[in-house]
């Protein structure tokens, strides 16, 4: 079965798409049915929630409650595989990206 790791960016828009749907919601509809294997780590998810919970833009366009980020986080915990051993690497521009490629790293994502 194929391993991923998906971007913040892509969790964030599965997250704010959940009652409308997109390709970002069905990508992670389809890693819960088994498709393939999520991998997941702390800091992604700690950036998940960050961006989420943060005031700015996006809380200002879609209207929900913290309760909801809170739920959506745990559940994440409970289908992906959570990566607790992932190296510290340099590899991309911006280091938030840098978090991403090493949890596909450890988990040996395809």
């Amino acid at each position: 079965m194929p391993k991923a790791v998906l971007g913040t960016t892509v969790l964030v828009s599965g997250f704010l798409k959940q009652i409308e749907g997109g390709v970002a919601y069905e990508l992670l509809l389809r890693a819960k049915e088994g498709a393939f294997e999520q991998y997941i780590s702390e800091s992604i998810l700690e950036e998940l929630a960050e961006v989420l919970l943060r005031p700015g833009r996006i809380r200002r366009r879609y209207r929900y409650p913290d309760a909801a980020v809170v739920d959506f986080c745990q559940g994440l915990r409970r289908f992906a595989s959570l990566v607790t051993d992932v190296p510290e690497v340099q590899i991309v521009r911006d280091p938030n990206d840098d978090m991403i490629v090493a949890c596909g790293l450890a988990a040996r994502a395809d």
